[in-house]
């Protein structure tokens, strides 16, 4: 039991660190849809009554509190395009284009 709460405290610590590390964990409202970034890397993506799920690939800090991960689709397999910056959250297309802006 006590090995039980040792590892349930080392799990939580490393998530506070994980949060306090990318600060892009949160939901995020846009005209349309909804995302919802978790700590453990599961994003869920709503629009109106549908639901997708995923995951980040990959996460790189490009400069101070500038973030730019990617988002694997589990049943779809397509791949998107996030970047964080002063407080809010921006898909971005192929070429780096702008296509929606979350707040």
């Amino acid at each position: 039991m006590l090995l039980s709460l040792a590892v349930l405290y080392v799990y939580g610590y490393r998530l506070k660190q994980r949060q306090a590390a990318c600060p892009f964990y949160k939901v995020w409202h846009g005209d349309e849809e909804i995302i919802q970034i978790r700590l453990s890397g599961v994003v869920s993506i709503q629009k109106g009554q549908r639901k997708v799920f995923g995951y980040i690939s990959s996460c790189d800090e490009m400069e101070q509190d500038i973030w730019k991960f990617h988002v694997r689709l589990r049943r779809h397999g397509g791949i998107l395009c996030f970047r964080y910056a002063a407080q809010s959250l921006q898909q971005l297309s192929a070429d780096g284009s702008v296509l929606h802006t979350y707040r």
